[in-house]
């Protein structure tokens, strides 16, 4: 199910895409902008979807994704997968804290190697990735302390 959200969501954006992502639809350009747009979109919906059961924000660590999307156009992606939040509640803090860090920790590492490329490749007249910060979500390495 998350899958489909992502891939829904994922797919909803190059229906609505700018301008200048349309460039390689168009041939003009020799970058493929879906890859960093999906890591993007990952990364926020795990945020999304975890914010609360870690420490460190998540959401408010990537609203920046958000700005940037709003300033592309392409704002108001309800990310958050009611069915993760859900199955999230019914674990107890740590656990979910656990599954959350794992989450978070692989979307970042996800989205920065696809924003570093999407930096080095773009066309200049592309707007800049938006910039997010990586934290420690837990304490512990099994966030046993929440």
């Amino acid at each position: 199910m998350k899958t489909l959200t992502l891939v829904l969501a994922t797919a909803s954006l190059f229906v609505a895409m700018p301008a200048w992502a349309q460039d390689k639809k168009a041939g003009a350009s020799g970058y493929d902008a879906q890859p960093f747009l999906s890591a993007m979109l990952h990364l926020r919906s795990a945020a999304l979807d975890c914010d609360g059961f870690v420490d460190g924000g998540p959401e408010l660590r990537t609203a920046s994704i958000d700005d940037f999307l709003t300033s592309l156009g392409m704002g108001d992606r309800n990310l958050v997968n009611t069915t993760t939040r859900n199955s999230l509640n019914k674990f107890i803090r740590s656990q979910a804290a656990s599954i959350c860090k794992d989450r978070l920790d692989l979307a970042y590492d996800e989205y920065e190697s696809a924003a570093k490329v999407y930096l080095e490749t773009k066309p200049e007249s592309w707007p800049n990735p938006p910039s997010v910060s990586k934290t420690q979500w837990c304490a512990s390495a099994h966030c046993t302390e929440l």
